[in-house]
């Protein structure tokens, strides 16, 4: 059962994606939902500066390129200071984001080496200079950064206690998220949310056609009740079914995905716990979230049923990671331990790769489980049919199927690599006892069943066939050779049967080592079968029927078992019952397991018209990144709100997005 994970993972590590714990790769061929955090995963890590844009009296001013001409201004003074960076090697080394902030900047960073010779001695602070000629008495002016509290994802900040040279003031910069610095001071919000609906545009999360709807909660303030909006941009709208542009109206069926914010999730979960189902099902974007609420994120979505994939790079992805039944880790660093998959390229390409080679091997887990059973079975079914005559398999023929057979097939069963074709929408069946696992088993034994009866009782039949007469250590016999030759071919056909290709492996005769080793096999027992030297026979214990028709009456039955497997697994098994009864079955049976609590969630948001729209005429997604700041009409989820003027941005928040 193993056989197929480790080749899975060997597979993984060809191309540079590490596995600590290979019980997750068959986990991860159950993925039907995957989670990716967004900046430095679905971005570049690699930026470069383009410039700045100066806020005053909370309006943005001119793009400044040449920070030469910002002078002395706080943001410039902000770039030059607002940092962790150090000298290794007399080169900068750091955060990217700071490295190229400060590269801008044309200042100079510098280290006094000072030798540690004494205990308790003063340590001097590093300095930021900037270059002559910048300064307002053409001196380079000098920066001491005198204290810094260091980057935390918990806090969503840094900041740096500064003193300018010839200065008795002290002067502290920050520098965070939005929503943390706004925190900090007004009460203003912003639209930071349209970037992530951007890039998930550029990744085909949204597909055309589809309306994005921003999801935004308001707390409750002075005894008035928390309230949720929905607002969606004109230029991000799909068109309405049926011309239906009611207020009341819902945008209906499945054209839609929503976008919220951390906050906005907070506030939902605290205030309207009934919600979160619907916002996990149909949700797409989930803009600054804190680690403990990706965590909270993935948890819920585990709890309707999905099997969750979490890809991500950063600290601030630990707990999802973890949390999430297969982490995918893009850094080497500290998410890398919460994870059992590190990709060593730095880039979401990796996420297809792992669920392929984890659907795979849960496929090949699936058919060597069944191929075992099927194995054991077929053995044990020779057994009690030659018990009629008191006769049984001779030793070395147990031995010939247990090594020659079943070991050989079973070591090469999971060299089939992963389906390199588009992935299906539906995961490999996870439940080996389920109906389908069994009915197939079940199928597999009536007819392996029957072609051994058919052997047993047909060699009675004819004239040369003497009765078997028991001998001590012998169990050499007619129906010994017709049971155990025909069930030789039957193990060989349930390795290939249960084989299976495509959608989620390769073909079967892409395997080169297993066609090779069926190839032999087949060979060998067609030659114990049909021609089979004295030594041969008696080495195994069994004798040849003098009839030269009766050994091809064996071949024609192995034949027709093969056909008739083959044609059971691949088009009862995996076409009719898989893709018509059983989806047929559910549709009309309704969902009866918590496992599939999505589905009814789905189905219930597909037969409302939720969440309310406005009156105005939506058109087909078709904006540009640069479009994305449209207008906002509100629709509040129990009552019509009154639209109010557009919210002005904190000159906080504009400065940060600025830098």
């Amino acid at each position: 059962m193993t056989v197929g994970k480790l080749y899975a993972q060997n597979r993984l590590h060809a191309c540079k994606i590490y596995c600590i714990n290979s019980r997750v790769i068959n986990v991860a061929g159950s993925i039907n939902c995957v989670c990716f955090d967004k900046t430095g995963t679905l971005t570049e890590d690699g930026m470069d500066m383009w410039g700045v844009l100066p806020v005053d009296d909370r309006r943005f001013q001119a793009a400044v390129k040449d920070m030469a001409l910002l002078s002395r201004e706080p943001l410039q003074l902000g770039m030059a200071s607002c940092h962790s960076l150090t000298l290794i090697n007399g080169a900068l080394s750091g955060d990217p984001l700071d490295v190229k902030m400060f590269e801008a900047t044309g200042w100079k960073l510098e280290e006094p080496e000072v030798a540690d010779q004494e205990k308790y001695d003063l340590i001097v602070p590093t300095i930021v200079k900037s270059p002559a000629g910048r300064g307002h008495d053409e001196l380079p002016s000098e920066i001491a950064l005198v204290h810094q509290f260091q980057f935390s994802s918990t806090l969503q900040r840094m900041s740096v206690v500064t003193r300018e040279l010839g200065s008795q003031d002290f002067v502290l910069y920050c520098k965070g998220s939005p929503e943390m610095v706004v925190s900090l001071s007004r009460p203003e919000t912003g639209d930071n949310i349209l970037t992530a609906v951007s890039v998930a545009k550029e990744c085909g999360i949204f597909s055309p056609g589809e309306t994005v709807v921003n999801v935004t909660a308001v707390p409750a303030v002075k005894g008035t009740p928390a309230r949720v909006f929905y607002t969606s941009p004109k230029d991000l709208m799909a068109v309405i079914p049926n011309g239906q542009h009611d207020v009341e109206a819902g945008i209906g069926q499945e054209c839609f995905k929503l976008a919220l914010t951390g906050k906005t999730w907070a506030i939902i979960r605290d205030s309207f716990p009934e919600l979160v189902p619907r916002l996990c099902t149909r949700g797409a974007v989930f803009a600054r979230m804190s680690s403990d609420q990706k965590q909270q994120l993935v948890q819920e979505l585990q709890g309707l049923g999905y099997y969750v994939a979490m890809c991500g790079d950063g600290a601030n992805d630990c707990g999802a990671l973890k949390a999430a039944h297969v982490g995918i880790s893009l850094s080497e660093a500290e998410s890398s331990v919460a994870s059992p998959f590190t990709s060593k390229d730095a880039n979401i390409s990796c996420v297809p790769k792992v669920i392929r080679e984890g659907r795979a091997a849960l496929s090949t887990s699936s058919g060597i489980f069944k191929f075992m059973v099927a194995y054991a079975l077929t053995e044990f079914i020779s057994c009690i049919i030659l018990y009629a005559v008191e006769s049984n398999l001779f030793d070395l023929q147990f031995l010939f199927i247990d090594i020659c057979l079943i070991v050989n097939f079973g070591f090469f069963f999971g060299k089939t690599r992963a389906y390199a074709g588009p992935l299906v929408r539906d995961p490999p069946l996870t439940s080996l006892l389920s109906f389908i696992p069994l009915t197939s088993l079940t199928l597999h034994v009536t007819i392996i069943t029957a072609v051994q009866l058919g052997a047993f009782f047909w060699v009675r039949q004819f004239p040369w066939y003497s009765d078997y007469k028991r001998i001590p250590d012998s169990y050499a016999c007619y129906e010994n050779y017709a049971v155990y030759c025909v069930s030789l071919f039957q193990y060989i056909a349930s390795a290939v049967a249960f084989s299976q290709g495509k959608p989620y492996r390769k073909e079967i005769y892409t395997n080169v080592a297993l066609m090779i080793s069926l190839v032999i096999m087949t060979l060998i027992c067609a030659y114990k079968t049909m021609y089979p030297a004295q030594w041969i026979t008696d080495y195994f214990g069994y004798i040849q029927p003098p009839a030269f028709d009766f050994k091809v009456i064996i071949l024609c039955l192995a034949v027709s078992h093969f056909v008739l497997v083959v044609f059971a697994e691949d088009v009862l098994v995996n076409y009719v019952l898989a893709k018509i009864i059983r989806p047929m079955w559910k549709k009309k049976a309704g969902l009866t397991t918590n496992e599939e609590k999505f589905l009814a969630v789905d189905r219930e948001l597909a037969a409302e018209m939720w969440p309310p729209v406005t009156t105005e005429l939506p058109i087909k997604l078709n904006a540009s990144v640069t479009e994305l700041r449209a207008p906002l009409d509100t629709a509040e989820i129990h009552f019509r709100a009154e639209r109010g003027p557009e919210s002005s941005l904190a000159s906080h928040e504009m400065a940060d997005q600025a830098l």
